[in-house]
């Protein structure tokens, strides 16, 4: 059997949930795979198959840029237009401090709605 052309093959079930693969690939062996993996070609029927980053990953690295760019920009806008420094370069501070007590205030009124039907928020504290 020669690995240049990868195989896969369902070998069966010990017992319940518990399945057994195998896979044969020549990247599987040390240096392997220096040119890429042999991928399998597929019948000229109109697909297109495209490979790249998940919709996900987009989504994320977009945020992340989107929070840097928040928090650079705001610290100059902080620094240039209201002459703060240290912490108070941080924009929104208030809001940023204020989050976790917050949050804790959210969950305990969650949390105590689900504990108790009758009543209203001001029954819990």
């Amino acid at each position: 059997m020669s690995a240049t052309t990868p195989r896969f093959s369902a070998i069966g079930e010990s017992f319940k949930n518990n399945y057994f693969f195998e896979l044969t690939s020549r990247c599987a062996c040390p240096d392997g795979c220096k040119v890429g993996p042999v991928l399998p070609t597929l019948p000229d029927d109109g697909i297109i198959i495209t490979v790249g980053i998940s919709g996900g990953s987009v989504l994320l690295i977009v945020a992340f840029v989107l929070v840097v760019v928040y928090l650079i920009g705001g610290a100059i806008f902080m620094q240039q237009r209201r002459q703060a420094t240290g912490v108070d370069l941080i924009p929104n501070r208030e809001l940023w401090v204020s989050l976790p007590g917050l949050i804790k205030d959210g969950f305990h009124f969650v949390v105590s709605g689900v504990r108790s039907r009758c009543g209203g928020y001001e029954q819990h504290k």
